[in-house]
């Protein structure tokens, strides 16, 4: 995981952010690595988590997250490919309080931790969206649950 988003997650965490990780993490989380993806955080839509006193980019990022917040079904990306991170307000077929419930806490490099959504709700989220890519995923996360699950002999 590369340095800047280690360090957004520390800001996030170090303001007491309500973010779940979702999308591409997430799914490499639950179930097996994959090529890599933008960074999805699926954040409580208030000001306070965009009003962030961190210096430099950090700034730039929750600046303009503040402004996005005010509106609210706006998503914001920030960063270049490869290296973006999307700031979700909603993701389809999941409550956020729900999900921040079930939310399984994930240390990333032993330097923060991250607060994930659960496998449970990251299948809901894909099946609602429906695309084959998302299904794909479903089944990779499912077949990860299985493997973990001790066989009837080894009971």
């Amino acid at each position: 995981m590369d340095r800047n988003f280690v360090d957004l997650l520390s800001a996030l965490n170090f303001q007491s952010a309500r973010y779940l990780i979702v999308g591409g993490y997430a799914v490499t989380y639950h179930s097996e690595p994959r090529g890599r993806t933008t960074r999805t955080s699926f954040t409580r839509p208030t000001l306070r988590t965009a009003t962030l006193s961190s210096g430099g980019w950090l700034r730039t990022v929750f600046r303009s997250l503040a402004c996005r917040l005010k509106t609210p079904d706006q998503m914001f990306r920030f960063g270049r490919p490869l290296y973006q991170v999307d700031f979700l307000p909603r993701i389809t077929g999941v409550d956020f309080e729900e999900a921040w419930r079930d939310r399984i806490m994930v240390n990333i490099e032993g330097n923060v931790d991250a607060p994930y959504i659960s496998a449970a709700q990251l299948k809901q989220n894909k099946r609602a969206f429906g695309r084959l890519k998302d299904l794909a995923d479903v089944e990779s996360i499912e077949q990860c649950e299985s493997a973990l699950q001790p066989r009837k002999s080894e009971q």
